[in-house]
């Protein structure tokens, strides 16, 4: 969030560039493990699609096809 460079980050936390590197990756392959386990991301995009759709379906007045939306949501939870 402070857009910190490595050097920067290093310097605070007291240790190499390279260290954070490390800690970085290492990081990156838990949350990429982490989301291929939970699939949070993945639920989280097809969610906001169905809202998105949802709301189309209710600006144009078409209230069955968004009742038809909001009955597959209710099967997702």
């Amino acid at each position: 969030m402070e857009d910190l460079s490595l050097s920067e980050i290093a310097e605070n936390a007291g240790i190499s560039k390279q260290g954070v590197r490390d800690m970085l990756l290492r990081a990156e392959k838990s949350l990429i493990a982490l989301e291929t386990d939970l699939g949070f991301a993945a639920r989280f995009r097809e969610l906001s699609e169905c809202a998105a759709k949802l709301e189309r379906l209710l600006s144009a007045g078409n209230t069955a096809a968004a009742l038809t939306v909001v009955k597959e949501l209710k099967e997702w939870l």
